[in-house]
């Protein structure tokens, strides 16, 4: 999740005073070879999710659309301060350990309909690697794989407190933005980038002893911050660097090996957070926006080709967060209107760059007065979330639908609210109201595209022929692609 002041730093100091336009026509639908046959949708919101009103929030979660929640295992929350003398730290039972949060949290989600990812991150001093130096946050390799077994224990779906089962988690996510000093420092030493070598260690620890626990878990690597920077405070690798490093992959269009050996895990995922549209690029060649997510999966393939990711399983592309501040009550925030078509462009965009599980961050803003993050999909109402008002992006976020003119036809994409399988019309806006354009049905994932004739309105919606459920309106009109932060610009931080 966003650290600090980050993303006011790296690309953000290059920032251009421009305002952008793109044209639908300049879109190129996704082929078959590059986008999967499901994009699911998940949130993390940890304020909400564990307060006083966390069963509403998990409840609006499930009514979103989402499928998944991801949820963040501090570990030095739960680990005692201090290591006991005796403890065993692989024992999901020992005396000093304190899960009471994150079980409550997993139940919640259970219950809900939705399938748990956590998300292990910031070890307790006592665990980490002393040849980091003595402010080093790495992990020692071996205490990472001990409280992995333990945490995978525990939520094995056999694990019983006063004689009922924990729910069962299969998504392990190892660390949050290992590229950002913030969550794994030293990053750098000297001009030498040294956490990718430092997260392969802790992917080869952790992954056997997640995947031994169940052959069913599924380890979920990167997660990586999406701009690089380097200054006296501030430590990021650059994503494409770190992954390339990681990985053993050349730069340029001919990728090749570097080394020998794979790394272990099921799952690459980024935070591709955009300053500006679903399709704006990065300004370094390094960093990776949205408009750049295509080229991390392709570098993700070519290293799954030679060899150098171990899985037994085919590997996926996930975001593991996403967002835009909304204007309001950000006042340098995308429009209201602006930011649902965006949400609901930027799922597409995601699939087409072969995601298949975005997540979105934060299912609330968060108080105006004392945090910039205003990117939820309900506006703050105070401290009860019954309070709170839906964005429009929450419908964009539900039933993302979007349309493009393309060489004289329409090229449209959809998903159904919680992607399941549906039969849709697509209706247009006429001068003689809503008039339907084409009937189709979804795949089995809820997922619908189609090429249609000439339409001569302006606005297109789909809608549920079972349900009756709309889309947004979404405007065949160029959209404007103003640079904006991605959030960061409220409460007590000015832009």
């Amino acid at each position: 999740m966003p650290t600090g002041g980050r993303y006011r730093v790296g690309e953000q100091v290059r920032r251009r005073a421009v305002l952008a336009w793109f044209l639908g026509l300049a879109l190129v639908p996704a082929t078959a070879a590059a986008a999967p046959d499901r994009l699911d949708t998940a949130l993390i919101d940890p304020s909400a999710m564990t307060g006083a009103y966390a069963d509403l929030a998990f409840n609006r979660v499930h009514s979103a659309g989402a499928s998944a929640v991801r949820i963040v295992l501090y570990w030095n929350w739960v680990a005692p301060h201090a290591r006991p003398v005796g403890f065993t730290p692989s024992d999901p039972r020992a005396p000093g350990y304190t899960w009471t949060l994150i079980d409550a949290e997993v139940r919640r989600a259970v219950e809900n309909g939705l399938q748990p990812i956590i998300a292990i991150s910031r070890a307790p001093a006592w665990a980490r690697d002393p040849a980091g130096g003595v402010r080093t946050t790495w992990p020692d390799p071996n205490q990472l794989a001990q409280f992995a077994q333990a945490a995978a224990r525990r939520y094995n779906g056999d694990f019983r407190i006063d004689g009922t089962p924990l729910p069962a988690v299969r998504y392990w996510q190892l660390w949050n933005e290992p590229n950002a000093g913030r969550e794994l420092s030293p990053q750098f030493r000297g001009r030498a980038s040294v956490s990718p070598d430092i997260y392969r260690l802790m992917l080869a620890a952790f992954t056997p002893a997640v995947h031994a626990v169940n052959a069913e878990n599924v380890v979920i690597a990167g997660g990586t911050a999406p701009f690089g920077h380097r200054s006296q405070d501030i430590q990021v690798t650059a994503p494409m660097r770190f992954m390339r490093q990681l990985l053993c992959m050349s730069n340029g269009t001919q990728r090749r090996g570097t080394c020998r050996g794979g790394v272990p895990f099921d799952v690459w995922a980024h935070n591709p957070y955009t300053n500006g549209g679903p399709t704006h690029h990065a300004y370094s060649a390094d960093d990776v926006s949205l408009g750049d997510l295509g080229r991390m999966n392709a570098l993700l393939r070519a290293a799954v080709r030679a060899g150098h990711v171990s899985s037994d399983h085919p590997v996926r592309f996930f975001v593991t967060e996403f967002s835009w501040d909304s204007s309001g009550p950000d006042p340098r925030g995308v429009p209201l209107r602006l930011h649902a078509r965006w949400v609901a462009q930027a799922l597409y965009e995601m699939w087409r760059s072969g995601v298949s599980l975005a997540t979105w961050f934060l299912l609330r803003d968060a108080p105006l007065k004392t945090s910039p993050y205003q990117s939820g999909l309900y506006f703050y109402g105070g401290r009860r979330l019954s309070a709170d008002r839906p964005k429009p992006a929450l419908e964009a976020f539900r039933f993302p639908f979007v349309a493009f003119r393309r060489s004289g036809e329409l090229f449209i994409w959809g998903r159904t609210p919680g992607g399941v399988p549906e039969q849709l019309v697509v209706e247009g806006r006429t001068t003689r109201g809503w008039q339907i354009v084409a009937r189709l049905a979804t795949n089995p994932h809820g997922i619908f595209q189609s090429r249609l004739p000439r339409f001569h309105g302006s606005v297109l919606r789909s809608r549920v022929v079972r349900t009756a459920e709309r889309s947004l309106a979404f405007s065949l009109e160029p959209a404007p692609d103003p640079v904006v932060f991605a959030f960061g610009c409220g409460g007590p931080i000015r832009c």
